[in-house]
């Protein structure tokens, strides 16, 4: 809980966002709402919010400032940019997973990987200062005014590959604002392709570049609903939440088609995820809600076929617990309390993971 408190604090801080440090905890850490939960990441993100500003005056790390209002007449562009940025966000992915393996082929060390970013940053710190950091100034640079597609491309490709060779050496440098930057200069791409071929106005750009920041953010994280609100509350305005959420729902939605998974619960994942050898001896509980519509809603737990062991020694279901027989009938909003040895919890979780989809 703590944990969770002080990331939903750190979010909060950094961009003057306390709804959307309350969001992403519920939504890409803990995928469920509990009163305790969310009475603790509210409570570290204002006051989070409140210390930074109105004690230490520290500014956001974006600040995005008011759009104009998009046309009606332009939302089916919302769409297609959607879907742009849910490929470019499988692409983004792809590419973080493979390039660790690219540097474990290396005939160096793993200790040594983090050399090759640290090498490479020198003559860019000297020649292109501005592409250094998480991307802030680029986006600033880029909602300010209009740049050419060839430009922008460059900047992309640079800070694209770039980003890789940092994060996949070991000492990364962070996927949140990386990725919004990213997202940004895919905006502008986009409203300069729109501009051109399809004569949207010139102001609606700077709208583009703002949407897709939540629309890449999406793609990555799947977690639509941090996102939308991340940029609503850096923008200040409610008027974009329409458009905003479009952009956004749509790059979740195609994201999903083509298979694209939550990046932060991957690495967790390819962190955690191994097979033991032997118990450790040690017994650990966890819990598990299930979902509507999942395979485990109207199973037996005699069909969960718990692997190493594990199982289920509670049900939550509403305000009642009991202890359930093997031809217990699970429910989707029962809170399963799992069973296991601490050896086997990453398996048991993977395992169960499969079926509450």
């Amino acid at each position: 809980m703590l944990i969770s408190a002080g990331s939903s604090a750190g979010l909060a801080a950094a961009f003057n966002a306390p709804v959307s440090g309350i969001m992403f905890i519920l939504e890409e850490v803990h995928h469920k709402f509990t009163g305790v939960l969310l009475l603790t990441a509210f409570s570290a993100s204002i006051t989070a919010n409140f210390v930074a500003y109105q004690i230490f005056g520290v500014q956001p790390a974006l600040d995005l400032g008011a759009l104009v209002k998009f046309p009606l007449e332009h939302y089916l562009h919302l769409v297609l940019m959607g879907g742009f940025l849910a490929v470019a966000g499988w692409a983004y992915q792809e590419v973080l997973f493979y390039v660790p393996k690219l540097y474990r082929k290396l005939p160096i060390p793993n200790y040594l990987h983090g050399t090759i970013p640290f090498l490479l940053v020198i003559p860019v710190g000297l020649f292109f200062p501005l592409m250094l950091g998480g991307g802030t100034g680029i986006v600033t640079l880029i909602s300010g005014a209009r740049y050419s597609t060839l430009f922008l491309l460059g900047i992309f490709l640079f800070r694209f590959i770039f980003s890789h060779i940092s994060y996949g050496s070991g000492l990364p440098g962070g996927i949140f604002i990386p990725v919004l930057s990213l997202g940004a200069i895919l905006g502008a791409i986009y409203g300069n392709g729109a501009l051109h071929l399809m004569g949207v106005e010139d102001a609606l750009i700077r709208s583009f570049v703002i949407y897709a920041m939540g629309g890449y953010l999406t793609a990555v994280t799947k977690a639509p609903l941090t996102a939308v609100m991340l940029i609503t509350e850096m923008t200040g305005t409610i008027t974009q939440l329409m458009p905003l959420a479009i952009v956004c729902l749509s790059s979740y939605i195609i994201a999903d088609f083509i298979g694209v998974d939550p990046v932060y619960e991957t690495l967790l994942n390819n962190k955690v995820n191994f097979v033991p050898k032997v118990f450790q001896g040690e017994i650990k509980e966890f819990s598990v809600l299930i979902e509507t519509n999942s395979h485990l809603d109207g199973m037996m737990i005699r069909h969960t076929r718990l692997p190493y062991g594990a199982k289920v020694s509670k049900v939550k279901r509403h305000s009642n617990e009991f202890v359930p027989h093997k031809d217990s009938i699970l429910m989707a909003g029962d809170e399963l309390t799992i069973t296991t040895d601490s050896g086997f919890v990453s398996e048991v979780k993977k395992h169960l993971d499969g079926l509450n989809k």
